[in-house]
């Protein structure tokens, strides 16, 4: 059984095992230097992510500075072209150019003043513009903001637009490569330079747009001064470039803070590629001479001119590469200080473990007399104090164990003992046991048949509850008819009563017809009366007329007319008095008639009221009829519920008898067996004082303070 435990175990034990053979100094140098793992884990992905950070964010602040810049040059140059417009526009400007006051040196001189004025002052409101001058005609005086010394007094256009500068400028040619249409903008004017003396690098670009009469050009250049500085403004440390670039090619390059010609941006791929593209500005990396650079354009739909700015990557990344730098000196830094930590607190511990193992050992062999040391609060002196209660324990577990051993001892002797007088009072009880189940058994066969015989009588008793109930349902049934022929009777009684009323309300009426026919009777005899009266009337009135001849024939017809009337009336009359003698008749006959009616109603009235009278009768005998059977039923109710508890009880009586039986015949098992374990309890109770033997000697291997 113990090997058993001990294999169950076993895969615990192996895995306490493996984490025990692990080295004390190891487990704390691995445990400091995971969190510095994952420290190198979060320096290495920040790193990453600054570095990607700090890439978009250049990205989209140089994006944005040059973008700005080019908005900011559009702008200026637009004010440009706006003022260079205004002026062409102007008709006296353009009659001077053209010569119409050449013959009027006063107004000409005045005019040209108030010009070369307004020109000026455009010049000095503008900081992006370098020179403004309008070339007429020989024959007028040229306008100009340069010094005296490089500026022609008369008029040279026509040697200008003799030259190819002049036909591509005047003809509408100067098309700019990426807009691909004409511009007034152009990088150099070179052939307007030799004939002005000027010099082309105090400016960038150039304005050049001819008066719309073409007498004169109107040209205005851009200052270099102006857009470097304006340039300066952007970072071009570290190799960084960016060049303002015109369409026709000329540069303006800044290096490392400063203007170059070292390079070059028009000449390369990846400018006329962007150049090509239909957006105005845009992104990209490019490798350049083996060096990778990130690169940034912007593009002027104004004069065509583009901006590019070149940036190593070095640049860009400079500051993550700063980080990285930091990082992994901190993570270096925070090794070497995991590493002495977790030697110094490793040392510690396995110097306070070393002294807890050797006093665990000597407890292990047997010697509890041992002590550790359990001041101070650390968690060594927690578990040294643990310890020691448990050694303390022990002592006073080893202790009661060989007091109790003792007591055992006593007490098999003592089981022994009483082991002998329990088989003998067990053999006792066995033989009553015997003479106890035959007593059982007849009882419950005489118990079985009560209950037969009680089964019988109960069927016999639900029989005669059956037709009592019966019997109570036929009488519950008779009484309701009754009361029913009674609500009947009661109703034919009232309708009755209702039947004598109408026909006395009938005779009544018909008395009443009856007069109402006499008084028609006699309003026909008035009407024979009044009928004669009119014939007499009418006879008379014919009389009347035939005496008056002609004049009377009028009258005649009437009186004729009266005297059908008057018959007419009177025929009338005679059927109304015949109808009237009929009905006399009729009522006569329905008044009698009534008379009969109302004596047969009366007497049923009274065969009704007799007829009422008996099936209250009845009803009273069939409620006291159905009163007695009720009662009959109820004590019959009483009856089966006596049955029932007799019969209850029989069974109960049966079933213990059985139960009785059956237990007899189980204590007389139990007995025999509890002989049997009285007999295995002898055989114990040596068994225990052998082992009781053994466990002295073993408690003698433990060494206490009382020993």
């Amino acid at each position: 059984m113990g090997r058993k435990k001990q294999e169950n175990k076993n895969p615990k034990t192996k895995k306490m095992d493996f984490q025990l053979n692990l080295n004390m100094k190891v487990q704390l140098l691995v445990g400091f230097l995971v969190p510095i793992f994952f420290v190198i884990l979060v320096g290495v992905i920040s790193s990453r992510r600054a570095e990607a950070g700090m890439v978009s964010n250049f990205e989209e602040s140089a994006r944005t500075a040059i973008e700005t810049q080019m908005q900011y040059l559009d702008f200026g140059m637009a004010m440009v072209s706006a003022d260079a417009t205004q002026i062409k526009l102007d008709n006296e400007l353009q009659s001077f150019v053209s010569g119409t006051y050449a013959r009027d040196v006063t107004k000409a001189s005045s005019i040209y003043r108030k010009y070369a004025a307004n020109i000026k002052v455009r010049q000095r409101s503008n900081e992006l513009i370098q020179a403004i001058y309008v070339i007429p005609k020989s024959g007028s005086n040229v306008m100009s903001t340069l010094e005296s010394s490089v500026q022609s007094e008369d008029g040279y256009y026509e040697k200008w637009a003799a030259t190819e500068e002049g036909q591509r400028i005047i003809s509408e040619k100067n098309i700019a490569q990426w807009l691909g249409e004409p511009t007034s903008w152009t990088g150099r004017h070179s052939q307007m330079d030799e004939l002005t003396g000027y010099k082309p690098e105090n400016y960038v670009i150039s304005y050049m747009s001819p008066f719309p009469n073409k007498a004169a050009v109107f040209v205005v250049d851009i200052s270099t001064e102006a857009v470097r500085q304006s340039l300066e403004k952007i970072d071009t440390s570290d190799g960084s470039v960016l060049g303002f670039v015109t369409a026709d090619g000329n540069e303006l390059v800044i290096k490392d803070g400063a203007a170059t010609e070292e390079f070059t941006f028009f000449g390369q791929d990846f400018f006329q590629d962007c150049l090509a593209k239909e957006e105005l500005a845009g992104t990209e990396y490019i490798t350049y001479e083996g060096q990778e650079y990130f690169y940034t354009f912007a593009k002027s739909v104004k004069t065509g001119a583009a901006l590019g700015y070149l940036v190593p990557i070095s640049h860009v990344t400079k500051g993550a590469e700063s980080i990285k730098e930091i990082t992994v000196v901190l993570v270096i830094v925070a090794c070497i200080v995991a590493v002495a930590i977790g030697l110094l607190i490793s040392l510690n511990i396995s110097a306070s473990m070393a002294g807890i193992i050797k006093r665990l050992k000597m407890v292990a062999e047997g010697d509890l007399t041992v002590c550790l040391k359990t001041k101070g609060r650390s968690e060594f002196s927690v578990l040294s104090k643990y310890i020691m209660n448990v050694i303390t324990s022990m002592k006073g577990l080893i202790q009661q164990v060989e007091g109790i051993a003792m007591l055992v001892k006593d007490a098999a002797g003592s089981v022994e003992e009483v082991s002998a007088e329990i088989e003998e009072s067990s053999q006792g009880i066995k033989m009553t046991l015997a003479e106890i189940d035959k007593g059982v058994s007849l009882q419950a066969s005489d118990a079985q048949d009560c209950l037969t015989q009680m089964d019988s009588l109960s069927r016999k008793i639900e029989e005669i509850g059956g037709n009592v109930e019966q019997a109570a349902s036929g009488s519950e049934n008779t009484k309701k008819i009754v009361e029913k022929s009674i609500e009947t009777m009661e109703a034919l009684s009232g309708q009755t009563s209702a039947t004598i009323e109408v026909t006395d309300k009938v005779k009544a009426d018909i008395e009443e017809l009856e007069r109402k026919s006499m008084m028609i009777g006699g309003f026909v005899d008035t009407i024979n009366d009044i009928a004669e009266e009119t014939n007499l009337l009418s006879l008379n009135a014919s009389i009347e007329a035939a005496r008056a001849g002609e004049a009377g024939k009028g009258f005649a017809v009437v009186a004729e007319a009266i005297r059908k009337l008057a018959d007419g009336s009177g025929q009338a009359a005679s059927e109304i008095n015949k109808v009237v003698e009929e009905i006399v008749k009729q009522t006569k006959d329905t008044v009698s008639t009534a008379v009969k009616a109302g004596e047969i109603v009366g007497e049923q009235a009274l065969l009704v009221k007799h007829t009422t009278d008996e099936f209250r009768n009845i009803a009273e005998s069939t409620g006291q009829m159905l009163e007695a059977i009720r009662q009959i039923s109820g004590d019959i109710g009483s009856i089966d519920t006596q049955r029932q508890d007799t019969l209850d009880a029989v069974s109960s009586i049966s079933a213990v008898a059985e139960e009785t039986a059956t237990a007899s015949g189980e204590v007389y098992n139990i007995s025999q067996k509890q002989m049997d374990v009285v007999e295995a309890l002898k055989q114990a109770s040596v068994e225990l004082k052998k082992k009781m033997a053994e466990l002295e000697e073993a408690l003698g291997a433990f060494k206490t303070a009382e020993q």
